[in-house]
């Protein structure tokens, strides 16, 4: 039997992971909102929390205080204002050291050989070491433990990189690629050929899919009237396609786009100038907001080839996988 392997990717909107079924050796992929709440000990919440309707919730301890995690993809959230994890701060909170926590127990795992995570290109060197040594220690939560071997901590978007060179998608071999992940809050981009990187044309910001979310918002705030806050409700209706429901009623988002297309152009436009000429690359788009940057990429890109990846928002896990399986590099 191999290495158990665990991927993880906890991102500023979803937390992503991925390993292997041990006894189909499958890929498993999940994901979860990156949403961690203090934990409170009230008697309706003792009440709801022994009911199916709380069947999904990991309680976790950090730094002394206790945290909720419902760790199902389809649990019905209703996020805040300020649960949007939206600062390049976000690996240093209690609340994204929750979301690790909760992760690896979701696994059902009582060891793993090996840990691969990824930061986001803009903030890999200034967090890097901090969460590397973070992982090393036994991930405790109310039911057990979880024992930690190795650990490495990779930029995200070399993941999905490493998934492309494993599956030969599209006939790439060879080509140099424009790589481009867009996540809830950052955007990377990674220039190479055959996992070379061409760092000087590679980078990442802050700038993802919440700031489509938001001006999104911000229209339909000037149409209704008064605030619309509910910025999950707009990221679910744009992921699945459905209708966003306001007091009841559908809403309909195509007047808005505009508003969302500038927020991507901004930075479409900021990866323009890291790149200069684009005529050797071909373009590769990836991550669970990759597809609200496609009218972005067509006007500033206008006669580059775009390939939208199959599940796009697992490519940088199971890439984890695959580095932690081949021994890293």
């Amino acid at each position: 039997m191999g290495r158990t392997v665990l991927g993880l990717d906890v991102g500023h909107g979803y937390t992503k992971l991925s390993y292997r079924d041990n006894k189909s050796d499958e890929l498993v992929m999940r994901a979860f909102r990156s949403l961690a709440s203090r934990h409170t000990e009230s008697e309706f919440a003792r009440t709801a929390r022994n009911t199916r309707m709380s069947a999904s919730i990991v309680t976790v301890e950090v730094d002394g205080a206790k945290f909720d995690v419902d760790v199902s993809e389809h649990a019905t959230i209703v996020r805040r204002q300020g649960d949007w994890n939206e600062s390049s701060d976000f690996p240093q909170r209690p609340e994204y050291r929750a979301l690790i926590h909760a992760a690896v127990a979701s696994t059902g795992l009582d060891h793993i050989d090996v840990l691969v995570a990824g930061l986001p290109v803009h903030t890999f060197q200034r967090y890097k070491a901090e969460i590397d040594n973070y992982l090393r220690h036994t991930i405790s939560w109310e039911r057990g433990q979880v024992t930690i071997g190795e650990v490495h901590v990779i930029p995200q978007p070399v993941g999905a990189m490493i998934t492309l060179q494993a599956a030969g998608q599209g006939n790439l071999a060879g080509e140099l690629s424009l790589l481009i992940d867009v996540g809830s809050f950052t955007t990377d981009w990674v220039v190479s050929r055959d996992l070379i990187i061409d760092f000087d044309r590679s980078g990442g910001r802050p700038g993802g899919a919440s700031h489509i979310y938001r001006s999104v918002a911000e229209g339909l705030s000037a149409q209704m009237g008064e605030p619309f806050e509910q910025l999950n409700l707009i990221e679910q209706a744009l992921r699945t396609g459905e209708p966003l429901r306001v007091y009841g009623a559908p809403v309909d988002l195509r007047p808005h786009q505009k508003l969302a297309d500038q927020a991507a152009l901004e930075t479409v436009r900021a990866m323009q100038a890291r790149l200069g000429g684009t005529q050797d690359l071909t373009f590769l788009l990836a991550g669970g907001g990759g597809h609200l940057y496609r009218q972005a990429l067509a006007e500033v890109f206008p006669r580059n080839r775009v390939v939208e990846l199959e599940d796009p928002r697992y490519r940088n896990v199971v890439g984890f996988v695959l580095f932690g399986e081949q021994g890293g590099w």
